[in-house]
């Protein structure tokens, strides 16, 4: 007879075996692109190149048609280099969106610079620079110096233009995993647009708060929109915010745009940005990883050898634990003796009479029904004692009023065998049509 291989060289066959099925899975998924399909996040980012919910690939290529006769350029660079200043061009508009602009004071001076010689500026996001609006705000309202932006948390708002004709009224919410959730909106002070000033609001949140506005500067203007999400891929495909949109959109004038992308990120990210040649991922830590298959092949072939890993140096290396017997309830065995006991003593009396302080403790549990007091010496049971059984246990009084008919008979006269098996069969009937029904 051939001989049979040791235990071990088959758990290591069987392991062997086990990565190259897993090996095979996880190779089929990345050809045919499971790993790499794409993943919806709900993390605003205002990215132009991005198609997730709230990224703003659908208003970048509106603004490359928006002026048929202009150019749309991306900022990558410092805007005193990226951003021209000619008095004689044609007027230009600097377009940002964001979270909020992180200018140094080098790019501030350049841009209020760039909007004086009579261009202009739109920034939309949830945050302004303070060092921007000193400028813009250096004529301040009485007892009203800047504070920036101010917040509300609601799920959804609904904006609108000061001219009701330009656009109808728009609903913008924040969404995660397309359920509406709670989100922070940020709005301007009112109280900063005194009458002697001449920085003017061009659309509410509701009725009342600020959140679109115009600050002249210089030849040109500032427009501020504080409300960023509601142009993201996520509200554009509604067509009554697109009408909002191409409203707002509607106080530029035709120019050449200039698209913002150095400034929506903090320095330390702009860093990495320049040093890795590419916008780290922001979305979930293993976004790149797993958008290249090779990468993710390699990932999940990790996981899976760490898996496999843990379930063979699991199995327990020690003499295996003897099973205890499991202990048996005697209780019922003990309850049978003590009933066989009486019933060879001929004693049917007393089993007569444990069997109905059992039934009655049973209806007692079961339909919340209280018996008379010393029931199992009574002779005549109470009528109305007979009827609410009846009604709770959904049983004819008959069968009920027979049960207690033969326990009195059972007390009356000496009981036989004949008693205890009737009665016994009495009550069996009785819970055979309350569990019936």
């Amino acid at each position: 007879m051939p001989e049979k291989s040791p235990p071990k060289t088959r758990s290591w066959r069987t392991l062997l075996a086990l990565m190259a099925l897993i090996a095979g899975v996880v190779f089929w998924m990345v050809r045919s692109g499971a790993v790499s399909s794409r993943r919806y996040t709900w993390v605003p980012n205002y990215q132009e190149k991005s198609a997730q919910p709230f990224g703003t690939q659908a208003l970048f290529r509106l603004l490359n048609q928006y002026f048929p006769n202009n150019t749309l350029t991306t900022i990558t660079d410092d805007l005193s280099l990226a951003l021209p200043i000619d008095p004689d061009a044609p007027p230009a508009v600097y377009f940002f969106i964001g979270e909020r602009p992180y200018y140094d004071s080098a790019a501030t001076a350049h841009l209020l610079a760039f909007v004086a010689a009579g261009n202009t500026a739109f920034l939309c996001s949830e945050r302004i620079p303070f060092d921007l609006m000193f400028y813009l705000y250096h004529e301040e309202c009485p007892e009203a110096p800047w504070s920036n932006y101010l917040t509300l948390t609601a799920d959804s708002l609904l904006i609108s233009l000061k001219n009701p004709v330009e656009s109808p009224t728009a609903a913008v919410y924040f969404a995660n995993r397309n359920r509406v959730a709670a989100f922070n909106w940020a709005y301007l002070p009112s109280k900063h647009f005194c009458p002697p000033l001449p920085q003017t609001p061009l659309g509410y949140i509701g009725d009342s708060l600020v959140n679109f506005a115009r600050f002249p500067c210089g030849e040109g203007a500032f427009y501020l929109h504080s409300t960023p999400l509601a142009f993201t891929n996520y509200h554009l495909l509604r067509p009554a915010m697109q009408r909002y949109v191409e409203a707002v959109l509607a106080h530029l004038p035709e120019g050449d745009i200039y698209w913002d992308v150095k400034y929506r990120d903090p320095e330390e990210m702009q860093r990495i940005q320049r040093t890795w040649g590419r916008r780290p991922p922001s979305e979930h830590p293993l976004k790149h990883l797993l958008q290249q298959p090779s990468l993710a092949w390699a990932w999940y072939l990790m996981l899976a050898l760490a898996g496999l890993y843990v379930l063979f140096r699991s199995k327990r290396r020690q003499r295996v634990v003897p099973l205890w017997p499991r202990k048996e309830n005697t209780s019922f065995e003990y309850v049978d003796a003590i009933a066989q006991m009486h019933f060879r003593q001929r004693n049917y009396r007393y089993l007569c009479v444990q069997m109905i302080k059992t039934f009655l403790l049973q209806t007692r549990e079961r339909f919340g029904i209280a018996p008379p007091s010393h029931i199992e010496t009574l002779q005549t049971i109470p009528e109305d004692f007979v009827q609410r059984l009846s009604e709770a246990a959904k049983v004819p009084a008959g069968d009920v009023r027979i049960i207690f008919s033969n326990y009195a008979a059972a007390l009356i006269y000496d009981p036989i065998e004949q008693n205890v098996l009737v009665l016994r069969s009495n009550i069996r009937h009785f819970w055979a049509l309350a569990e019936g029904r």
